[in-house]
C-alpha cells in the first residue's frame, strides 16, 4: 500500500504516523497537484495539504494550519511547495534524513540501485507530460525507465533485465549509464543502442540480456522514432480508444550482439497518450493463475484516461489494479511509463 511517511523533526517529536494515498486529504492533494483543504481537529482550525515538488514531480505534502476562508492562501501554497520542494533536493546532498523517511533503510542492495537509478516520476512543460511509476517485486527484477526533455525533443528509455536480485540490477544500470552517456554525446538511436549492447554484453558475456525501448520525440512536430529490443510495445491512447501500437521490427535484445534497426516511425496527434510497460504488468498472476493481461491492460488505460486522469494518476491507477489483481505479491517488477504529447508550440 502506497503510503506518505513522515520526515522526522527536532521541533515536532514524536513523528506523525504514516498517511495513506489513496482515500485521504493528504493523498489527494499529492496526487492532484494542487492545495486541498480539510477540517482540522477539534482545537484547531482548517489544514490546508499543500503539494512539496521537485520540478513537476510531487515528493511529499505539508500540512499546514489555516484561518477559515483565507483566500490568499491557495495563491502562495504551489510557490511554497515548490520552495520546500528545492530545499529538500538540495538536502538529499548531504543527508540521509529524507531517504530514510522514504524508507531507504529497509532495502536490500539491489532495491537500492534500482532506486537510485531512477529520474524524476514525472515531468511537464507546454508541449509534453511524462509520467513513470514502478513496483518492484519481492526480488528486485531489473526494470528501470529513464527520460530527458532536452532542446526540441523528448528522450525516453525503458529496460527489463533478465533474472532477479544484484543481477538484474547490474545490468541495467550498465544499460542506463551507456544510454545517459550516449544520449549526452548527441548519438543517434542506432549508436546507442549498439552502445548498450556492448555494454550489457561485456557484463553478460553472451548469456545475459535487457529488453527496451529507445526512444525520440519531436516536441514541436510530435513525430517519435523508437526501436524496439524485444520489449513489449506500448498502448496507443488516442481520442479516449486505446490499443497497441503497430507492430514494428524489433532487434535482439541488448546484449546478444543484436544488429540495429533505422528507427520506426509514429506520428502522433495532440493528445496521444503512450503508454509503455514491462511484461511484469501483463504477466501479473492473481491467486488463482489468472494473467493480467494486455487486454485488461489496454481497457483501463483507456477508461482511466478517458475519465481525464492526470498521467500521474492514471499511472497510480493502473499500477494498483495491477497490485490488487496480483494480491500485493508482484513475481516480476511491473513498471509503466507514460508520454503525452500536447501539440505544436505557437511561434
Amino acid at each position: 500500500e502506497q503510503k506518505l511517511e513522515p520526515v522526522p523533526s527536532r521541533f515536532n517529536p514524536p513523528p506523525p504516523d504514516s498517511i495513506r494515498i489513496r482515500g485521504t486529504v493528504p493523498g489527494r492533494a499529492f496526487l492532484t497537484r494542487g492545495p486541498v483543504e480539510a477540517e482540522g481537529d477539534a482545537q484547531g482550525g482548517p489544514i490546508l495539504w499543500i503539494p512539496i515538488f521537485q520540478r513537476s514531480d510531487s515528493i511529499g505534502v505539508l500540512g499546514l494550519g489555516v484561518k477559515s476562508h483565507e483566500e490568499e492562501v491557495p495563491s502562495y501554497a504551489t510557490a511554497l511547495g515548490a520552495l520546500i520542494g528545492a530545499a529538500v533536493v538540495g538536502a538529499r546532498r548531504h543527508s540521509d534524513v529524507f531517504e530514510m523517511s522514504r524508507g531507504a533503510g529497509q532495502l536490500r542492495l539491489a532495491a537500492m540501485m534500482q532506486w537510485d537509478l531512477l529520474p524524476l516520476s514525472s515531468y511537464a512543460d507546454t508541449r509534453v507530460h511524462v509520467a513513470g511509476g514502478l513496483e518492484p517485486a519481492y526480488d528486485i527484477a531489473g526494470d528501470t525507465f529513464d527520460f530527458a526533455a532536452n532542446d526540441g525533443q523528448l528522450d525516453l528509455s525503458v529496460f527489463d533485465a533478465m533474472g532477479h536480485g544484484l543481477g538484474a540490477t547490474l545490468l541495467t544500470t550498465l544499460a542506463v549509464g551507456a544510454y545517459r552517456l550516449g544520449r549526452r554525446r548527441g548519438r543517434s538511436l542506432p549508436e546507442l543502442a549498439a552502445d548498450i549492447d556492448l555494454a550489457v554484453l561485456y557484463q553478460g558475456g553472451g548469456e545475459a540480456f535487457v529488453t527496451g525501448h529507445l526512444c525520440t520525440l519531436d516536441l514541436q512536430e510530435g513525430q517519435l522514432e523508437w526501436i524496439n529490443a524485444g520489449h513489449p510495445l506500448p498502448v496507443l491512447i488516442r481520442n479516449h480508444a486505446s490499443s497497441e501500437a503497430a507492430p514494428v521490427d524489433p532487434m535482439l535484445p541488448f546484449g546478444l550482439e543484436g544488429e540495429p534497426p533505422q528507427p520506426a516511425r509514429l506520428g502522433l496527434e495532440p493528445g496521444d497518450i503512450l503508454l509503455f510497460y514491462s511484461d511484469g504488468v501483463a504477466d501479473a498472476l492473481s491467486s488463482a493463475g489468472e494473467p493480467f493481461g494486455l487486454a485488461r491492460l489496454v481497457d483501463l488505460a483507456g477508461r482511466h484516461y478517458a475519465a481525464g486522469a492526470t498521467l500521474s494518476l492514471g499511472v497510480r491507477h493502473i499500477l494498483d489494479d495491477v497490485l490488487e489483481h496480483a494480491g500485493h505479491r508482484l513475481r516480476d517488477d511491473a513498471t509503466l511509463l507514460a508520454v503525452r504529447w500536447l501539440g505544436r508550440e505557437s511561434l
